[in-house]
């Protein structure tokens, strides 16, 4: 007689891990025993291709294995690389996101032009602070000196330049094409 075999599932997932010969029964002669927790005598089917074998309500059912699919969040579009058995959860989708001011609309990724505006905002009011503190720290010191007409005429002309500069930066939010495409003046040299 052959021995028989425990067939072995995970304790969350029911998921088929494997097997191994059956405990022979002390106390009965040819017998063997109950099998452990979380394993059956009743052999899993065959694999089938995309499917994970898994012991559900007594029985060995083959379920969808998407495990390692890249999928992305409903609420925000991030990327998440799902790991669990079955069908994705309606939180993910397999549709990617194709810009950063997306949206799941309930069937699919729209963009949404309330986010897109607020990104384009904060996007090209960090680079004027930018452009604004870097003018800035270059004609440092030089107000009180121009007002006092202690400049050369080459510092004084570096002053205006940038101090027109400085203007056309903070001016830019009045443009019509801000923030979407503001017409960033030029620095001077």
């Amino acid at each position: 007689m052959n021995t028989p075999n425990y067939y072995h599932y995970d304790h969350v997932s029911g998921e088929y891990v494997g097997s191994s010969p059956a405990d022979p029964d002390p106390m009965n002669d040819g017998g063997y025993l109950n099998p452990p927790r979380f394993a059956t005598f009743v052999a899993p089917p065959d694999a089938e291709p995309g499917k994970a074998r898994c012991w559900m309500d007594s029985s060995w059912v083959q379920v969808l294995d998407i495990r390692g699919t890249l999928a992305w969040r409903r609420a925000d579009g991030q990327p998440v690389v799902f790991d669990a058995l079955g069908e994705l959860p309606e939180v993910l989708t397999p549709l990617e996101p194709t810009d950063l001011d997306m949206t799941w609309d309930g069937q699919r990724w729209a963009v949404d032009a309330a986010k897109r505006l607020a990104r384009q905002t904060t996007d090209a009011m960090a680079m004027r602070t930018q452009l604004l503190s870097e003018a800035s720290e270059t004609t440092a010191g030089m107000s009180d000196a121009y007002l006092a007409g202690l400049l050369t005429a080459e510092e004084e002309a570096k002053y205006r330049a940038f101090a027109a500069y400085k203007l056309a930066l903070v001016k830019l939010p009045q443009q019509s094409g801000w923030p979407a495409a503001p017409a960033w003046p030029a620095k001077p040299e």
